[in-house]
Order: structure tokens, then C-alpha cells, then sequence
């Protein structure tokens, strides 16, 4: 019984992950604002089973453009584009490295706003660690403030799946509401 009840709660916080990831896409690309520190401590379970979001100190409001260009590249990096689409997107969105080398840009375009995949095949133990290794041979020197928050959401919820041993791929989530974001720009 012990072990069901346990199987019943991961697939439970699964859920709620899901959940969590789908809400700041949808806040993200169609709203354009969102909650920029949305850890663990600023989500509430409430009494009947829903979610409660609290403490929208750190709201980053998205223009437009930006709402549309960060939905390029969350389109690119989720449907496995190019390098050249994927790097073409972070430069549009403001993304400079020290030698604009794409593959570079792309790989930075994983880390920030996909999965942590990548960083795990090339056997790092932490995105972090992948992201100094990218930046001690081709930095990034221009990372726009609104990239940095989009990126701290993703990063949030791929750790709360690492720790429940559920990988998260925030671009296979957010991408519908990218695609919904780009529709409406048209």
C-alpha cells in the first residue's frame, strides 16, 4: 500500500509540473508577462487540489517583439531546427557571443530555454557546469535581462523534475504557445 500511495504522488507532482510549465508558457508567450522566480516556495497547494501562484515580486513584462521573438526561438529549438534557424533566433532576440559562432548560439539556446540533455550527454553533472565550459571558449556578451528570466523559469522547473526524476523539455511545452503567439503577430 505504502509503495502505491508513493507512485500515486509522483505521478501527481508530475502533473503539477506540467501544469506549472504550461501556465508560464502560456504567461510567457500569449500574456506576455509572468512570474520570474516561480520556486518552489512561491507555489501553493490549495485545499481542493489546485495551485496557487504567489509572490510576483520579480514580474518581467515582455514587449511584442519580444514576446515574438523569444516564440522564433522556442519554435526552432522545439521542433529540432537548423542550427542556423536556432542561432538566427537568439540573435534576433539580442544573444551576442564573442565569435557569433551558431552552433555556439544554439547550444546556448538548449540550455536556456530547452532541457538539460545536452549538458548530460556530454557528460557534465550540471547545466551550470556545460554553461561555464560553452562560455570559456565562446562567451556570451550580450544576454538580454528578459532571456535571463525566461531561462531562470525553465531552469526552475527542470530542477523540480530532476528531483523527481521526470526530465523536463520546457520548448515541447511552450511551444504551442509560441506557435499560438506567433499565429496572432500575423
Amino acid at each position: 500500500m505504502r509503495a502505491y500511495k508513493g507512485l500515486v504522488l509522483f505521478r501527481k507532482l508530475h502533473a503539477y509540473v506540467d501544469l506549472l510549465v504550461d501556465v508560464h508558457g502560456h504567461q510567457i508567450f500569449v500574456d506576455g508577462i509572468f512570474n520570474g522566480d516561480p520556486h518552489p516556495g512561491n507555489i501553493m497547494e490549495l485545499e481542493d487540489g489546485k495551485l496557487g501562484l504567489i509572490d510576483f515580486g520579480q514580474t518581467m513584462h515582455l514587449t511584442d517583439k519580444e514576446r515574438f521573438d523569444y516564440a522564433r526561438v522556442i519554435a526552432a529549438v522545439g521542433s529540432r531546427a537548423p542550427v542556423d534557424e536556432i542561432a538566427g533566433a537568439m540573435r534576433q532576440v539580442g544573444f551576442r557571443s564573442r565569435t557569433d559562432n551558431s552552433e555556439n548560439l544554439a547550444a546556448y539556446a538548449s540550455l536556456f530555454f530547452d532541457s538539460d540533455h545536452i549538458s548530460k550527454e556530454k557528460g557534465f553533472a550540471t547545466p551550470q557546469h556545460y554553461f561555464e565550459s560553452i562560455m570559456s571558449y565562446d562567451p556570451l556578451v550580450v544576454i538580454p535581462e528578459s532571456a535571463i528570466m525566461i531561462a531562470r523559469a525553465s531552469l526552475l522547473f527542470r530542477g523540480a523534475g530532476s528531483a523527481l526524476q521526470y526530465p523536463v523539455k520546457t520548448s515541447d511545452n511552450w511551444r504551442k504557445h509560441a506557435m499560438e503567439a506567433l499565429a496572432n503577430a500575423e
